[in-house]
């Protein structure tokens, strides 16, 4: 496969998930309940405070990434508007002034542990370009989105769409990285990465399902 073919699946998968963040932004403004998931928001966060602003990432024979860092930024910016809902969304859903303090303080101790675990995990498997963890990041993502939906008795904050455009997202630069990784890192062992790419879609179809059985459940029961 051509490497223009695989930039632009990549590209794609992207945009899918621009739209993701957008879409996730609108449905917790009309339901007025949060959709990123706290530890989803906390390892992403976390990911392009080191991505963005404190490592370089590079590639074979230590080509440097401009764009890349400067996109990761423009993801920081982004993720402050999801966690920003998290926050105040979270906040007034607690009646008590110390339910509310602990969950401030709940937010902030997920976002100090976001950071350090994309940073251990950076050092841990000598990640050098900061794609190992991007994907690490995106499992810890499909996995809170499951678990939200477990603690959530109805469907404020989330959507199906959502969870279509999210999954296929993953999907798409998960493939395009089946060929793109070898190509850029061509020494590495791939077999992780692989691990990986099952898991995220494994759990973003398990998502879909358990959504849609939610849905059904929801229908029935008025």
């Amino acid at each position: 496969m051509s490497w223009i073919v695989v930039a632009s699946i990549s590209t794609l998968g992207s945009v899918l998930w621009v739209i993701t963040y957008g879409l996730i932004a609108l449905r917790a403004r009309r339901d007025r309940q949060y959709g990123m998931p706290l530890a989803a928001i906390s390892v992403n966060i976390g990911w392009e405070l080191t991505w963005g602003f404190l490592r370089v990432p590079v590639v074979a024979g230590g080509v440097l990434l401009p764009v890349v860092v400067w996109a990761q930024r423009v993801w920081f910016l982004v993720d402050l508007v999801l966690l920003a809902q998290v926050v105040v969304y979270g906040w007034s859903a607690r009646s008590t002034v110390a339910a509310r303090r602990r969950w401030v303080v709940t937010v902030l101790a997920w976002l100090v542990f976001g950071f350090i675990a994309q940073w251990e995990c950076a050092e841990f498997f000598e990640d050098v370009s900061g794609q190992r963890t991007a994907f690490i990041a995106n499992g810890v993502t499909s996995l809170s989105f499951l678990l939200l939906l477990r603690r959530r008795p109805g469907l404020g904050g989330l959507s199906m769409t959502v969870a279509w455009t999210k999954m296929l997202g993953s999907a798409f630069v998960c493939f395009s990285y089946l060929w793109l990784f070898p190509m850029v890192w061509p020494q590495a062992d791939q077999t992780f990465h692989y691990v990986l790419y099952v898991t995220i879609f494994g759990l973003d179809v398990l998502y879909i399902v358990r959504l849609g059985q939610r849905r059904a459940q929801l229908r029935r029961s008025r």
